[in-house]
């Protein structure tokens, strides 16, 4: 990352110690050690005083390579919420730009994929905000309630706005151009037993075992024998693939999945710890989002915080993101509002144990 070499040069240039920086941005010694070992790329954010503070413009920080555009772009997806207009369009304009270049197209056209589904995501969080004060004031009004279901992606009962056939049918070609490409047919699979098109499921899945026999056969065929309500047998293909495949972390938690998607959630916790203690690094968070996410549906809200404190661990020493980013704020704030429901919960009883 050629920002971080530029930060370090010109630190040194001006005879200040990274923890004298780190101070006058704000962030910890450690973040500005990573930024110069090229571990992590510094907020936006602080490109501005960043650039006043070395007498610099912005755009002479970033004199960098294709490469380095590349990675700052990668960077600014995972770690920004929202993008600014400048920064986005920017952004934009090198990927078009690098997309008609043969040795970059396929990475550009990936990249403004990537960079258009963020700033859809942007833009629906801001969606459901807006409508949530909406709903404060009419709580009634239903286009309110169609623009908060919009927003947050939920779930809705009619077909006709659920049903997965146009990405169906370009899955079903997908396999065919790629029979040897294991996970095209896992995306199918996943759409095909959501819209309950069960026969072509197996269909699909003795396709699949013909490629390469994982443990996905047993764990799909369970999931579509327990879509068509023969929940002992879907309970046999499971305890097959465990069987199969004792020491392989994922399918304890596609186990965990199994469970918490027909809420029965104390028996999913189990097996998406078995998953955590099986898995090596670097280790991704989902496992502790899920034991989040059913805490708080169960009303456990220090053991959601405490697993979400895991997810920040995880983030920061597996996926070296930095301490001060974006992401892990998003986290951090989920502890906060956690601990203050809590006390809020508390808050009774403890007025009643004074009285």
């Amino acid at each position: 990352m050629e920002l971080g070499k530029k930060i370090k040069a010109l630190r040194l240039q001006k005879g200040v110690t990274q923890e004298a920086l780190a101070g006058e941005l704000g962030v910890s010694a450690q973040a500005v050690s990573k930024w110069e070992n090229g571990t992590t790329l510094p907020d936006i954010q602080l490109l501005p005083p960043l650039s006043v503070y070395f007498g610099v413009s912005i755009d002479e920080l970033f004199e960098m390579t294709d490469e380095a555009h590349f990675e700052r772009i990668e960077h600014m997806i995972e770690n920004e919420a929202f993008l600014s207009h400048t920064d986005f369009d920017r952004a934009m304009t090198f990927l078009k730009d690098k997309s008609s270049v043969p040795a970059m197209e396929a990475e550009s056209l990936t990249l403004l994929a990537d960079l258009c589904n963020h700033r859809a995501d942007g833009y629906r969080k801001k969606a459901e905000n807006y409508v949530k004060q909406a709903l404060k004031l009419e709580p009634k009004k239903k286009a309110n309630h169609s623009i908060l279901n919009m927003a947050t992606q939920s779930a809705v009962w009619d077909w006709n706005c659920t049903n997965h056939h146009e990405q169906i049918r370009f899955y079903q070609e997908f396999v065919k151009e790629h029979p040897d490409y294991l996970s095209g047919y896992l995306w199918l699979l996943d759409m095909l037993v959501v819209d309950g098109r069960l026969q072509d499921a197996l269909e699909v899945v003795d396709q699949m075992e013909q490629v390469e026999k994982t443990y996905h056969a047993p764990l799909y065929r369970g999931h579509i024998a327990g879509r068509a309500g023969r929940y002992d047998e879907a309970e046999r293909y499971w305890q097959q693939m465990l069987d199969s495949y004792p020491d392989k972390w994922i399918v304890w938690s596609c186990m965990g999945d199994a469970r918490a998607k027909d809420a029965r959630y104390e028996e999913a916790i189990p097996y998406y710890r078995k998953a955590i203690e099986l898995e090596s690094k670097p280790r991704f968070i989902d496992n502790y989002e899920s034991i989040a996410h059913i805490c708080e549906i169960l009303g456990d809200k220090e053991g959601a915080a405490e697993a979400y404190r895991h997810v920040i661990e995880i983030l920061v020493e597996d996926g070296e993101l930095d301490p001060e980013g974006e992401t892990v704020k998003q986290y951090e704030r989920k502890i906060r509002n956690l601990e203050e429901r809590q006390g809020q919960t508390d808050l009774p009883k403890k007025m009643a144990d004074e009285d």
